[in-house]
């Protein structure tokens, strides 16, 4: 048997909440434990509420998992009708837990009205903008069908202004807010909430398409909810990181401006404490013990408590009483893995794998899993089992350098041990685990955490004994820990900063021209409808290097010009928008400056690879250059693609012209028209054999074939061909389709030229290059003239033979 058949977890607690779906869930409501950080908040958040004027715009800063969408879902059910039953329990969980001076104070800032009209929304790669107003338009829709007579002029706007094609205007959306906020004060409510959850996808959108402009559209929001009003606004964002993360590789500009915006939000680090998540844990685990079994983990726990304390290890505000209560709730989870669990999630979780997922997991080392190995009352599931499911299930690359560096050193060490007994491995993974979340208090590989990290002290000493020799785990007595012995002097963060200042102003469009060879675009629609492959070629210029570029080139392209400034989009629109010729589409990219930054950084690890000795040497350094370098090329990588692959992010223009282009099918539209009017008279040949700008020799062969078909037997059908020769398969797409050789009469055949461009008489196409042979023939009575000279001309425009 197995503790499986004696735990079980509430599965409230291990689904993650989505802020729209369970918006209406009374059951998320009641199950809410408000810790003290969410608390603080609401008190803040209160006051402010009840304020005629008073900042009103709030940022939750916090890892998955931490409990955010929970806290957003309670509050929205705070502000609501007092009539409404899920607002009854949210007030009522508050005074269950000793909170009621907090819910009269909610009480008091909707009293007498039907509470805040809350607008919900989670995050997506999209514009916020847009998703804002549709948003908005649904949520008034909702309210006035539901009430008698004809609905506010409002809900037609904000009907309208979500189904026009083109991106809203911060000054509308903001005049519909407005106008929204004194509708709803009309009847009778006191406030518009708006709260948007995984605001960082919204960023990330926003950071990859230039000019979408969201940014200065939350800075207004945020400044809006400062003013007074009868229904007063208020915003609450959430978010895993700051800002200025999602703003990496933006360029300095960019990032002033998106610092400025985060200015305008109340920031509040949404991060519990180790006893409040704790406290979460327990209430999440409900155990089904005897009398007898109760007394043994209570004991176990009291004594674990006891040598936490004597270690220094518990939080500092935790004492051995509420501690040995606390591991007693959260058993089997030991101590040390209760206590790494949120500090781990915080560093270096992956989005999926929250403090909360691990204990619903059935995945290899998930807390489902885990139990199943514990046979017996007084099994733990220890620090290793942790390291197993968080970190070799951890994306390589890390955003914080530190604990990347330190990621790097355990999991070298992990594959460098070799030889090696369960033990060891399972004490060197509990130690690289401490040494990966940092000292937190006096939380680290201390001699006492150490000794308690395995199921007996026999089997630690023999295991770090062992450690020890192999030189893999070091004491230090500075720090009084035990510390991976894999470290490394190789500063990898110092060494790009110094490569990027020394590369200077490189010319971007020239390093991305050799880098990147985007594949050509096939216009498919005109390549089907002339049976010839037609493509444009993308080639990347800029303001420095798109005179070196050809005026006249023989293949159609599209020009990514990458602008950095203004300046640079000043010369565009005044040169280099009709520059080209009238086979180049050209694309105005105003990420430029974003683009440099990330190319920089691929192209100082690249420098570091090739002149740094010391790199070679040494393995961590070595790992954590590596991962360090597969991002910065997936980085470049994408933001490349994007131009192409999201035709939305630039402006494109033809012959000076501006161009609708918001996706790849308006794209292909585009150069499939561009190519029809480029090349007019172009002939229609529907074989592959012949059509095509280097014939094989098979084709070649076939030609000569049917040149000698075309001397010796014209007068005959099918110029004699018996079967289908490849021969026989170019007489019948260029002659006989064309209508150039026909029947005359008496079974007699015969050669003759497109008599007009009518499509009935012409179906082939051939009567403009028809038309320029015969001129060219014309004139070589009274001199010579070169074929040279005329086939340089039909391979141009409008010929393109």
């Amino acid at each position: 048997m197995s503790l499986r058949d004696k735990i079980k977890v509430n599965t409230h607690y291990t689904r993650s909440i989505n802020l729209e779906r369970d918006a209406d869930s009374q059951a998320v409501v009641e199950a809410y434990i408000p810790t003290s950080r969410a608390i603080r908040t609401f008190e803040r958040m209160a006051d402010a509420l009840k304020a005629d004027e008073s900042p009103r715009a709030w940022s939750l800063v916090g890892p998955y998992g931490s409990g955010k969408s929970s806290f957003a879902v309670f509050l929205a059910h705070l502000l609501g009708s007092s009539s409404d039953a899920a607002t009854q329990a949210a007030k009522n969980t508050l005074k269950r837990n000793n909170q009621v001076d907090l819910r009269n104070k909610f009480t008091s800032v909707t009293r007498g009205s039907k509470g805040y009209c809350t607008v919900l929304m989670t995050g997506s790669p999209e514009s916020i903008g847009r998703r804002l107003v549709c948003s908005l338009a649904d949520k008034a829709n909702e309210i006035w069908a539901g009430r008698r007579g004809r609905s506010h002029s409002i809900v037609a706007k904000l009907a309208g202004l979500a189904e026009q094609k083109e991106q809203p205007a911060t000054t509308d959306i903001l005049a519909c807010i407005k106008e929204l906020q004194d509708a709803l004060a009309g009847i009778g409510y006191s406030g518009l909430l708006i709260i948007i959850d995984e605001l960082g996808k919204f960023l990330e959108y926003e950071a990859r398409h230039y000019g979408a402009n969201d940014i200065f559209l939350l800075q207004s929001l945020a400044e809006h909810a400062l003013a007074p009003h009868d229904a007063k606004l208020a915003m609450v964002v959430m978010l895993h990181q700051a800002f200025e993360q999602y703003a990496r590789g933006l360029g300095e500009s960019l990032k002033n401006e998106w610092a400025k915006v985060q200015g305008r939000f109340e920031n509040i680090p949404f991060l519990e404490s180790s006893e409040q998540t704790l406290r979460v844990v327990a209430a999440a685990v409900d155990h089904n013990f005897t009398r007898a079994e109760r007394s043994k983990i209570k004991k176990e726990a009291k004594q674990l408590a006891l040598r936490f304390s004597e270690g220094k290890a518990l939080p500092s505000a935790m004492g051995v009483k509420v501690a040995s209560e606390l591991f007693e709730a959260c058993y089997p989870l030991h101590p040390i893995s209760a206590l790494i669990l949120p500090l781990l999630c915080q560093k270096v979780a992956q989005n999926e794998r929250t403090l909360f997922s691990y204990l619903g997991s059935r995945e290899a080392h998930g807390f489902q899993d885990a139990l199943s190995r514990c046979e017996r009352i007084g099994d733990w599931i220890y620090p290793w089992e942790i390291y197993e499911y968080f970190i070799l299930n951890q994306p390589a690359a890390l955003s914080d350098h530190f604990t990347h560096r330190r990621w790097a050193e355990v999991v070298t060490a992990i594959e460098r041990l070799g030889d090696a007994t369960e033990d060891e491995v399972n004490l060197l993974k509990a130690i690289g685990l401490l040494n990966i979340i940092g000292v937190h208090g006096n939380f680290k590989a201390s001699k006492e955490l150490v000794m308690l990290s395995l199921p007996t002290k026999r089997c630690v000493e023999k295991a770090l004994k062992g450690l020890i020799q192999k030189s893999v785990v070091q004491y230090r007595k500075f720090s009084s820990e035990y510390r991976v012995w894999q470290g490394s002097d190789f500063d990898l963060e110092e060494h790009v900063r110094e490569e990027i200042s020394k590369l200077g102003a490189f010319n971007l469009a020239e390093q991305l021209n050799t880098r990147h060879a985007l594949l050509p675009i096939v216009a498919r629609r005109y390549t089907i409808d002339s049976g010839t492959l037609r493509y444009f070629v993308p080639v990347f210029a800029d303001a420095s290097s798109y005179e070196k570029l050809e005026v006249k080139s023989r293949d159609a392209r599209i020009i990514i010009y990458l602008a950095e400034s203004s300046d640079d989009e000043v010369l565009f629109a005044e040169k280099v928008v009709s520059h080209f010729s009238e086979l180049d589409i050209v694309v105005l990219c105003r990420n430029g400056d974003q683009l440099r930054e990330i190319l920089a950084e691929s192209l100082a690890l690249e420098e570091i690879q090739r002149g740094a000795q010391s790199l070679h040497t040494d393995p961590v350094a070595q790992r954590e250059f590596s991962d360090r370098y597969a991002a910065a090329s997936t980085k470049e990588d994408g933001q490349v693609s994007y131009l192409i692959e999201e035709p939305g992010l630039g402006q494109w223009f033809y012959g000076a012209k501006p161009l609708e282009i918001t996706n790849k099918r308006a794209l292909q539209e585009v150069l499939s028209s561009v190519l029809k009017k480029v090349y007019r008279l172009s002939p229609k040949i529907f074989n592959e054999l012949i059509n095509r700008d280097k014939p094989s020799s098979q084709a070649n062969a076939a030609k000569n074939k049917l040149v000698v078909a075309m001397l010796n037997n014209g007068n005959e059908e099918d110029l004699g061909f018996d079967k289908f020769p490849p021969e026989k398969a170019i007489y019948r797409a260029m002659l006989r389709k064309a209508n150039i050789h026909v029947e005359g009469g008496n079974g007699n055949w015969y050669f003759k030229g497109p008599a007009s461009n009518k499509k009935a008489d012409d179906p082939c196409n051939f009567y403009g290059v028809w038309s320029r042979i015969d001129r060219l023939l014309n004139t070589t009575e009274k001199s010579q003239k070169s074929l040279v000279e005329l086939n340089r001309e039909l391979l141009a425009p409008p010929y393109g033979v």
